[in-house]
């Protein structure tokens, strides 16, 4: 549907540079995905292997700066690709029953849209191993806030990516690393021989990477497979299985305009709102808002715009959107005849299946990070000028120094 279902081209120098084949770090959930573009079209012969393993497992590098590094896996998760699709949402990933609050404690801050969130974590059960190559604490004594977003047919048709950003809870902005937490960008595309496995492909940034850590760090196949063992024996994953988890979304339609859009209902009236620029999104949020209905609507799933003429709404929802609006849409359309004359009027039903428009999603932005520290004599200046170089010190660790030190 749209270009969600077409090749993306390959990254141009200057987007290389913000997704990370330069040594710049992301500041934007849009260089993240960008980077996941650049990794795709990359040659996979020009990354120095780490370790490997069976099945095409394996563990590579590239350096992309001075000292920055970056970090691809390439492992395959014994679930199907539409399940996969289906945990890849951060509301389904991150739901407390998820890791049984054994591992993570988990809370959404805010749901941008379906499969575009921030939440709130806080580290219950660290591996050792993986402090031990990070150089980071074992237990981390903080909550960490990451966002979350996903793109459905991106970077190809059939592959879906997912990133996962550490964010700064106090300035709002995104992070490379925050302690422990790195942020991961992850490819996801069926298995070429088995439909009932995934490949999985993920990539980090990693500055002054050591290849002996890497070495140390565990087999990504092994802790995997065994987070998806512990998972596909919960009962969480048979709700997710049989669709009955609360993050499940209902599509709707507008369909018979024959006069243009629906009449709108204000507390002056009905009156017919405005036909350039009319989307179905922010004409049932204007109507749910009248109706004092508390129910959230969207205008993209997964990373992808729905076309001006469909909304989401969750499945639980959906039924609460219909007692509040159905009066009022019966006799919306009874107006809209007698006004225009029309033998027929708008209509809201459940469309078969979303269709996605050809613009590419402007996820809604945190501040950016304050990367770019300068040093000038013996001083560490974060606002100089940008002619000036840096030190080869990586900037977003020289900010989390900072912050370290004034607290």
């Amino acid at each position: 549907d749209g270009t969600a279902g077409r090749r993306s081209p390959s990254p141009s120098a200057s987007e290389a540079e913000f997704c990370g084949l330069g040594s710049a770090p992301a500041t934007r959930v849009e260089h993240f995905f960008e980077r996941a573009r650049a990794v795709w079209h990359d040659d996979l012969q020009s990354w120095s292997e780490v370790t490997s393993g069976q099945a095409g497992n394996r563990l590579c590098r590239k350096d992309v700066g001075d000292n920055v590094s970056l970090l691809r896996k390439d492992f395959v998760l014994d679930l199907p690709l539409h399940h996969v699709l289906m945990i890849g949402r951060a509301e389904v990933y991150y739901d407390p029953r998820m890791f049984s609050g054994k591992v993570l404690s988990t809370r959404t801050v805010r749901q941008f849209a379906p499969g575009d969130s921030l939440i709130a974590t806080r580290v219950l059960k660290h591996a050792s191993a993986v402090s031990s190559a990070t150089g980071t604490p074992t237990v981390p004594k903080k909550e960490h806030t990451v966002r979350m977003a996903t793109r459905i047919h991106f970077p190809a048709l059939d592959t879906y990516t997912v990133v996962r950003i550490p964010v700064d809870a106090q300035r709002g902005c995104l992070l490379e690393e925050d302690g422990f937490m790195t942020a991961v960008v992850s490819i996801a595309r069926a298995h070429e021989d088995d439909a009932e496995k995934t490949r999985l492909t993920e990539i980090s940034r990693l500055v002054r990477p050591s290849t002996w850590a890497l070495q140390l760090l565990p087999d990504q196949q092994e802790v995997v497979q065994q987070i998806l063992a512990a998972y596909k024996g919960s009962d969480f994953f048979h709700e997710v299985e049989a669709g009955h988890v609360a993050y499940r979304y209902t599509i709707l339609q507008l369909k018979h305009c024959p006069a243009g859009p629906p009449l709108l209902r204000t507390q002056a009236g009905w009156v017919p709102p405005a036909q350039q620029g009319f989307d179905l999104c922010g004409y049932l949020r204007s109507m749910l808002e009248f109706a004092q209905c508390d129910v959230q609507v969207y205008d993209r799933l997964d990373g992808c715009h729905l076309v001006p003429y469909q909304a989401a709404v969750r499945d639980l929802d959906w039924p609460c959107v219909q007692e509040k609006l159905g009066p009022l849409l019966q006799h919306q359309r009874s107006l809209y005849r007698s006004r225009y004359r029309a033998s027929t009027a708008p209509k809201l039903s459940v469309a078969g299946a979303p269709r996605f428009t050809q613009s590419e999603v402007k996820f809604e932005h945190l501040p950016e990070a304050p990367y770019g520290g300068f040093v000038r004599g013996t001083f560490l200046d974060f606002g100089g000028p940008p002619q000036l170089t840096r030190c080869g010190s990586d900037p977003g660790r020289l900010w989390l120094a900072q912050d370290d030190k004034e607290e």
